[in-house]
This record gives structure tokens, C-alpha cells and sequence, in this order.
């Protein structure tokens, strides 16, 4: 199954932070999350990134991260942390 398109993923990202509220989640929380959310198999979480080593699915989410914020989605103030602009 191929990965969900990145727009996918930045939707159901901005739900997931809109659930746990305050508190945000962990990067690897949402990983998983999101992997369970789209029912990748565990090959599409384990595939590679050709030209950098890292794991596509990660890479993924962490773009769609990235786009949230810059969009004024996200608070970057807590390391480690990701969850909504109040």
C-alpha cells in the first residue's frame, strides 16, 4: 500500500493535535498513530528513503509537522512536543 499523500497526512495530523489538546504528543506517538490511523503495514513504516536513510513514513509526518507550523498551526515552544497554537 503506498504511503497517504501529504495533504492527507497534515489533515489527519491537525485532528490527532486537536484530540490530545494541551498536553500535544511526542513525535514518535504520533508515528504510530498515524501509521495505526492509515493501517500501513509495517514494510510502508519500515521503507527507507533512498537518498537520506531515513524512514519515509517519518519523513512524512514530520513535513506535514512542518507545514502545520509554518502555517500557524502548531506551538513550537516545547521540544519534543508537538501541539496547537492556542
Amino acid at each position: 500500500m503506498p504511503l497517504p499523500s501529504q495533504p492527507r497526512v497534515e489533515v489527519a495530523l491537525l485532528d490527532l493535535l486537536r484530540q490530545r489538546g494541551a498536553a500535544g504528543i511526542t513525535p514518535e506517538e504520533a508515528y504510530e498513530v498515524l501509521a495505526d490511523h492509515f493501517h500501513l503495514s509495517e514494510a510502508d513504516r519500515a521503507l527507507i528513503m533512498a537518498n537520506e536513510g531515513r524512514l519515509h513514513w517519518e519523513n512524512r509526518v514530520r513535513y506535514a509537522r512542518r507545514r502545520l507550523k509554518d502555517l500557524g498551526h502548531l506551538d513550537g515552544s516545547t521540544r519534543g512536543v508537538w501541539k496547537l497554537q492556542r
